[in-house]
């Protein structure tokens, strides 16, 4: 289930052309996950114990021995059915200006800021199923024939600003009918992982009507999400040996 609800606003500023927009956005995501197939460890430890074969516990008993049907009794003794729950949701607020600079021979000169505020948190409640463990020998693992996840949760928070402008340099000579360049700034403090800052460099250049290059280059973060941040951590027997080892 999704849930997603935006507001904002946007207009002039009495200062100049500066034009500002800003929005509040909040998202929602509720997923549950139920996980089929899974047998109880416990309970076909108990089959395997039971002196009669486990004819008291189940119908038709369980012998593990040979090319036998398990019966549904014993089927329906040992099944379980587990759900997981996960809530991710996040807080937006963004607020940018931009605006005529000032003017150059080749024209306007625009400029833009911005700043933003992300909140994102995440939950995680797994059945209670998948949260036991059963023990065998002096071996601790999961209850169910499959890993376990552990209850998580997890927030992450980041304040950015950013500048950019749009720099018309030449206009209107022979073989440059446009030639601008687009710089970019951004800083970007996470909860997480600290400040990062990313920049660009572009360049646009109308040749003729009808023919243009362009090139740049830049540099991108990308911040670990939320989920990668928080994932849930899994329970499993331990192995024995390394595969492949002498």
């Amino acid at each position: 289930n999704v849930y997603q609800i935006t507001t904002g606003v946007r207009g002039d500023l009495m200062l100049g052309d500066w034009t500002y927009d800003a929005y509040l956005s909040y998202g929602r995501v509720d997923n549950g996950t139920t996980y089929t197939g899974y047998d109880s460890r416990s309970a076909v430890q108990r089959l395997l114990d039971a002196p009669d074969g486990g004819a008291s516990l189940c119908a038709g008993g369980f012998n593990p021995f040979g090319d036998n049907a398990l019966s549904p009794a014993c089927i329906d003794y040992a099944r379980r059915v587990a759900k997981n729950t996960t809530v991710t949701d996040q807080r937006v607020f963004e607020v940018n200006l931009q605006a005529k600079a000032f003017e150059l021979p080749a024209g306007e000169v625009r400029a833009a800021l911005g700043g933003t505020y992300r909140e994102q948190n995440y939950e995680l409640t797994p059945d209670s199923l998948l949260t036991s463990t059963f023990t065998l020998n002096g071996v601790t693992g999961p209850e169910l024939a499959g890993n376990s996840a552990l209850p998580l949760a997890g927030s992450d928070t980041v304040y950015e600003g950013y500048g950019e402008v749009l720099i018309p340099l030449l206009r209107d000579l022979p073989f440059i009918r446009n030639l601008e360049t687009n710089l970019g700034y951004r800083i970007s403090n996470y909860d997480s992982v600290g400040m990062v800052k990313s920049y660009k460099a572009d360049a646009n250049w109308e040749i003729v009507d009808g023919l243009r290059v362009r090139g740049g280059m830049q540099r991108a973060v990308r911040a670990p999400s939320i989920g990668e941040l928080f994932g849930p951590q899994n329970l499993a027997f331990p192995s024995i040996g390394v595969p492949g080892s002498s």
